[in-house]
C-alpha cells in the first residue's frame, strides 16, 4: 500500500528490477568514476569536540575548514 501512495506501480518495480539485471561491470566502473569525482569536491560536516577535529586536521589532505556553530 505504501508504494501505491508513493506512486510506484508494478510496472515501475518491474523496470527497476530488470534494470538491475542489465547492469554491467563497465556501468559500475563508469558510475564509480563519476561518484569518486563528486566525493572529492563535496562538502563534509563533522560534529566533534574541537580538539578531536584539530587532531584529525593534521592527518587529512587537503586540510578542511573548521567552523564553529556557536
Amino acid at each position: 500500500m505504501r508504494m501505491h501512495f508513493q506512486g510506484i506501480t508494478d510496472e515501475d518495480r518491474r523496470r527497476f528490477r530488470q534494470g538491475l539485471f542489465e547492469v554491467t561491470h563497465g556501468n559500475v566502473r563508469e558510475d564509480a568514476a563519476i561518484l569518486q569525482e563528486a566525493l572529492t569536491e563535496s562538502p563534509c560536516a563533522v560534529l566533534a569536540p574541537r580538539a578531536a577535529i584539530e587532531a584529525a586536521q593534521a592527518k587529512v589532505m587537503p586540510p578542511f575548514e573548521i567552523t564553529a556553530l556557536e
